[in-house]
């Protein structure tokens, strides 16, 4: 008897498993829809937007190419004099990137930003992992530097 309900309770677990990932359809990449990304490809996708958004701002202009191109730094920065009492932490994501500014054609630019990225549940809270949402995630500027020379 005890061994019909380990495996009916397993079974159970097993199809729910099952049920939830039927909810998103699993699409398989291959040929020539495969690209191979790396972590800081899809981070740097993600933030793209905003770098665009900080070109532009620097430059008071829009140009037809802003690019991010390679992750110089990253690591988490501990700030234990930063103003907390906003309810922001003294801890955030800090990363350096190479930015492509400009058309190819035309002697494009490499650019350099040091950028804060910052999210309410870096700390880690349990209240704020009460929902799987991801929201409340700041990019900000830190230092830019136009064109940029090794």
């Amino acid at each position: 008897m005890k061994k019909l309900i380990i495996f009916l309770s397993f079974s159970l677990l097993i199809t729910s498993s099952f049920a939830q990932a039927e909810s998103v359809p699993y699409v398989p990449i291959s040929g020539s829809d495969a690209k191979y990304m790396t972590s800081e490809d899809i981070l740097l996708a993600l933030i793209e937007p905003k770098i665009e958004k900080i070109v532009q701002d620097q430059y008071k202009r829009k140009f037809s190419k802003v690019k991010p191109l390679k992750v110089m730094e990253a690591g988490m920065v501990y700030h234990p004099l930063a103003d907390q009492s906003n309810g922001e932490g003294g801890i955030w994501f800090q990363i350096d990137v190479l930015i492509l500014v400009g058309d190819v054609k035309k002697q494009p630019k490499i650019d350099r930003a040091v950028l804060k990225i910052d999210a309410p549940y870096i700390v880690g809270e349990d209240s704020q992992f009460a929902s799987d949402k991801i929201k409340g995630i700041t990019v900000e500027l830190v230092e830019y530097k136009k064109g940029w020379i090794p």
